[in-house]
């Protein structure tokens, strides 16, 4: 994109909430792995809600920015305001290319402001199938109009499963051929399962020789805890040697907690909170349940594979998540001792490698990153 070939190319990645989530993680895995004497990245979000990942923002010297202080209650309200942000934000800047990391058809009302200033490559990225209940009218709503609207406005399309894509673009746009998949890729190498973290983490939370169910994900509507607890009640009526632990942080933590206490299973659930060793952790893991309501392609569910995990998702996951033979789907419809039978199937199982396979089919960060690198530069 530039005459000189010295001249890095300038990249505005925008997200609206910069939490420890799946859309950061595929943010950091390109922001760490790009070449950095090509392209100059700044990070851009409307909500700023943890600072996991600012030193190794800051080791890149690039930069983060937040549009909202305290953001409005008032989804109205809070849109405005970040529109009128975000464009200030993204004019300042100077920047060639904007990448939009969106779970919803609003990522098409930032393409179109970046377009009002200039940038000439605005770049969609969908990583979502649905929307919570929170606020649902109007943001289904919002969602449709900017879909349908704005949908010629990017210059590139991606998405990082099929399910993704049809949630956010038009069958027009799909059917001409002009989305692009991109897997939600990670370093195979730091996932890997390691003996060492694993004794290491079952050590320091007193799990040794406990049966280990892990899930890491943020405490919302989406990522379907209540539905979670349920299941490890009855599998801790069957087997009072199963563990729980809950990595993430968010707003309906307090309520899963007096969830989990009402049961009486405080003493067996651990809230772990955030962490920027993933790999730690699910080394230290038995079994990875995922019972999402619904989900883009997650990263955590690559992550929990690469581990070598066994792993039971919500059929709501799209079948993209599967890609090695670890992975078993149930149905939300099922009933919680159908999900608690089928986890407790893995009590005992030899731990394999699976790096192959996980590069084999495009899943390392790598390849990736590469194909990132030729949709900035051509």
């Amino acid at each position: 994109m530039k005459n000189n070939k010295e001249e890095k190319i300038k990249v505005l990645m925008y997200t609206e909430r910069w939490t420890s989530g799946g859309i950061e993680a595929v943010i950091m895995n390109i922001y760490k792995n790009i070449d950095w004497n090509k392209f100059n990245i700044d990070i851009l979000v409307a909500q700023d809600e943890n600072k996991i990942y600012d030193e190794e923002i800051s080791k890149k010297n690039g930069h983060k920015f937040k549009i909202l202080d305290n953001p409005d209650k008032s989804p109205i309200i809070r849109t405005i305001k970040t529109v009128i942000m975000f464009r200030k934000k993204a004019k300042q800047g100077k920047y060639d290319i904007i990448h939009i990391h969106a779970s919803n058809g609003i990522g098409f009302l930032y393409a179109f402001l970046a377009k009002t200033i200039g940038i000439k490559k605005i770049i969609i990225h969908s990583h979502n199938t649905d929307l919570g209940k929170e606020h649902r009218t109007i943001k289904l709503i919002t969602h449709n109009v900017c879909k349908y609207f704005f949908q010629k406005i990017p210059t590139v399309y991606l998405s990082c499963s099929d399910k993704a894509a049809e949630w956010l673009y038009t069958e027009n746009t799909i059917k001409k051929n002009n989305v692009q998949i991109i897997n939600n890729a990670i370093d195979v190498d730091k996932y890997e399962f390691n003996q060492h973290y694993r004794d290491e983490f079952r050590k320091e939370n007193n799990l040794e020789n406990k049966f280990v169910i892990g899930h890491v994900g943020r405490f919302n509507e989406q990522k379907n805890h209540v539905f979670l607890i349920d299941i490890f009640e009855k599998i801790h009526n069957m087997d009072n040697n199963a563990e729980l632990v809950l990595i993430g942080e968010g707003e309906e933590k307090e309520k899963i907690y007096n969830k989990v206490k009402k049961m009486g299973l405080e003493n067996h659930v651990i809230f772990y909170g955030i962490t920027n060793n993933v790999s730690k952790c699910l080394s230290g893991f038995d079994v990875f349940v995922l019972p999402s309501l619904y989900e883009g392609n997650p990263v955590v569910g690559i992550e929990a594979q690469a581990s070598g995990l066994k792993c039971v998702f919500s059929n709501t996951i799209t079948l993209d998540s599967k890609i090695t033979d670890n992975v078993e789907y149930l149905s939300l419809n099922d009933s919680v001792e159908i999900w608690a039978k089928k986890i407790l199937t893995y009590k005992n199982y030899n731990r394999k490698s699976v790096k192959k396979m996980i590069e084999s089919k495009g899943f390392d960060i790598k390849s990736m990153v590469k194909k990132i690198e030729n949709i900035y530069e051509n």
